[in-house]
């Protein structure tokens, strides 16, 4: 499945797989995307169907994209994410307020 995802008023919906067979695709559009970007954002996982640690990974590359210049937040985290994170230490990530 290809990696698809829509940027609206602040919300980055993610749909389809993230996985390591999409994982490059999610990190281009985003990079895409957000360019530039300097207003708040809030990833929402409700349409996404399956993850590995490969989305963990995108979660921190896109922290690092918008470092210094927004906040991140994310909804919709799918329990496999969260329990990944939580297995290696950064559940936090998700927990932020």
């Amino acid at each position: 499945m290809s990696a698809l995802m829509q940027y609206q008023d602040q919300l980055l919906t993610l749909n389809g797989d993230l996985t390591s067979a999409t994982a490059q695709q999610f990190y281009d559009q985003f990079s895409l995307l957000l360019t530039d970007n300097k207003t708040d954002i809030c990833v929402d996982f409700s349409a996404v169907e399956r993850v590995d640690t490969s989305a963990l990974a995108l979660c921190f590359s896109l922290e690092r994209m918008m470092a210094n210049q927004a906040q991140v937040s994310y909804k919709n985290i799918p329990a496999e994410l969260q329990a990944i994170a939580e297995s290696v230490g950064v559940g936090a990530l998700f927990n932020r307020a």
